[in-house]
């Protein structure tokens, strides 16, 4: 098994992600800049399968193809095609509610992690009323240290149940 540590993300994690440490807000007049994309914070997502049915779950798995140790959670954003651009289909996939464990995962470069991590997994489970069409699952992920980040992505198509013939 490679060699993957997960880290629990009390508050001390959420905080950092948020700035690290004295908790004071920027000036007014010194905005905030966005982390920016560093060439060595790189990876690939992968959502198996490629092709689901309503109702069934896919995976998510991280693969780390940069330099760096790379630090993500199990938030997830899905998008939909529709008339040649992608929408937030987040309230189709989840619904109203949807409560995320706050942990902190780390792939190492030239590793993959997922989906499962100890008692939580990175999988959704898609509704069996959910529309078929082209999907998107997207992932923000960051250097485990230091300030590049990147968001990954990977498609897959939903396809309504199959039928079955004896019913």
């Amino acid at each position: 098994m490679r060699t993957l540590r997960v880290i629990s993300v009390i508050a001390a994690v959420v905080a950092c992600s948020a700035g690290c440490g004295d908790g004071e807000e920027p000036a007014r007049d010194e905005p905030r800049e966005p982390p920016q994309a560093d060439s060595a914070v790189a990876g690939e997502l992968v959502v198996t399968p490629a092709s689901a049915e309503a109702g069934e779950a896919i995976a998510i798995v991280v693969e780390n193809t940069g330099e760096v140790p790379l630090l993500y959670g199990l938030a997830n954003e899905v998008e939909r095609r529709v008339d040649g651009s992608w929408e937030d289909a987040a309230g189709d996939v989840f619904g109203e509610r949807r409560a995320v464990p706050q942990i902190g995962l780390i792939v190492q470069p030239g590793e993959r992690a997922g989906p499962d991590y100890g008692q939580v997994s990175d999988r959704i489970t898609l509704p069996s009323d959910l529309e078929s069409g082209a999907y998107r699952v997207r992932k923000h992920i960051r250097a485990q240290r230091g300030t590049g980040s990147t968001t990954l992505q990977a498609t897959f198509t939903v396809s309504d149940p199959a039928v079955d013939p004896r019913r």
